[in-house]
């Protein structure tokens, strides 16, 4: 009997003297944290920035530690000299130490009062080689005035973001974006015209007005419903030529597939021939409306082809003679008889498909009026390339 209680004496004396260190080992770390912690974290966070950042100047201002459910830092400015200039009010990290020892997961990150400026384009940046990737699992993004600025040559622009991300789900509870002053070659965006806003799954697209490469478009609205992979795009609204259109589309984020189908509603043709600068080649007036759809998988169209009518009695006057020596070797005629034909050539109806052949754009018109029926078509080749390297110089496609 004695013996048993020994044995059990001497395995509380060993509990006992296991928590005794385990007490004196917590109490130390929380001492070290309290005395050492702050300055060894910073210098912790600042190594791993710079093991990212590798020819970067980083600055941490200060930082907030509560063991057990919290890290935050303030004043944050990561800088490279005419290549990037990062600046943070607080960067806020907020967790439960179980989860962060045993699953590596993060419940939140908070950034709040970003100021991202950038001085040339991403390509020239210079990062880690991968020494330094993250194993850390966060639920939650939460941004808070977002402003990122591009001042490279040839792209001006300055972005407003407020956004809160279910990064665990991979959905978006909120998200709003302003863009202002816009600017780059073929591409211009007025200051503060432009609202993207989601709030999941659900959200609109607002632009004010914005010129691509002479192409004048305003009064920009969508909704728009976020599906997974999916963004719909419904109740399209725009303003176009004096006109208008309607329509709706998709995009799948995943596959890069795309579906759009556009009406036209009273497009003017004086005021298309006066936008896209076209008055030496010839002159049109008259009201069209008509459908135009397209859908492909990225560069690659599957079909794009529409139909447009005159709405209202016009005129037409060409005078390229590079476009009537086209229609008059297609026709078979001289150029001196279509010269006089489409000289104040005054139409009643009129007709246009569109459709698409290899990468040339065909145009089949067909016009009547006073001076009888008309029907010829123009080519435009290598059109779908002409397009992609306008989008391409704009920033839309790599």
């Amino acid at each position: 009997m004695n013996l048993r209680n020994s044995k059990i004496y001497n395995k509380a004396k060993k509990i006992n003297l296991i928590f005794k260190y385990f007490l004196f080992f917590f109490v130390s770390v929380i001492l070290f944290i309290f005395i050492f912690g702050k300055p060894f974290i910073l210098y912790i966070a600042k190594h791993q920035l710079q093991k990212i950042f590798t020819t970067s100047n980083i600055l941490i201002g200060n930082c907030t530690f509560k063991p057990f459910s919290l890290l935050s830092f303030e004043e944050i400015e990561i800088k490279q000299e005419k290549v990037y200039d990062f600046k943070a009010k607080k960067i806020t990290i907020n967790y439960w130490i179980i989860p962060l020892i045993f699953k590596k997961n993060i419940s939140a990150v908070t950034l709040e009062n970003l100021d991202l400026t950038f001085y040339t384009l991403p390509k020239n940046f210079k990062l880690s080689n991968g020494e330094a990737r993250g194993f850390l699992k966060v639920d939650r993004l939460k941004i808070s005035k977002l402003i990122l600025n591009m001042k490279a040559r040839d792209i001006l622009f300055r972005i407003s973001v407020n956004a809160d991300l279910n990064l665990d789900k991979k959905t978006i509870n909120h998200l709003e974006i302003f863009l202002n002053d816009f600017k780059m070659p073929n591409l211009s965006i007025p200051s503060t015209s432009v609202l993207f806003s989601i709030n999941e799954p659900s959200g609109i697209i607002s632009i004010k007005d914005f010129t691509l490469n002479k192409i004048k478009i305003s009064d920009i609205f969508s909704n728009i419903i976020l599906k997974d992979n999916l963004i719909e795009f419904k109740n399209f609204v725009a303003k176009l030529f004096g006109g208008e259109i309607k329509g709706r589309g998709s995009f799948n984020f995943s596959n890069k597939e795309y579906s759009f189908v556009l009406h036209f509603f009273s497009i003017d043709l004086q005021k298309l021939v006066k936008d896209l600068e076209l008055i030496e080649k010839f002159e049109i007036t008259g009201k069209w409306q008509g459908i135009f759809m397209v859908n492909g998988i990225w560069k690659n169209f599957k079909k794009l082809d529409g139909n447009f009518s005159a709405v209202q009695k016009g005129s037409l006057t060409i005078t390229d003679k590079k476009i009537l020596e086209e229609i008059a070797r297609r026709k078979d005629l001289s150029v001196e008889i279509l010269v006089e034909r489409f000289r104040n050539y005054e139409y009643n109806k009129a007709n246009m498909d569109v459709s698409i052949l290899d990468k040339d754009l065909i145009l089949g018109i067909v016009f009547e009026g006073n001076k009888g029926k008309s029907n010829f078509q123009i080519v435009l080749h290598n059109f779908i390339d002409i397009v992609l390297g306008i989008i391409r110089v704009s920033g839309g496609v790599r």
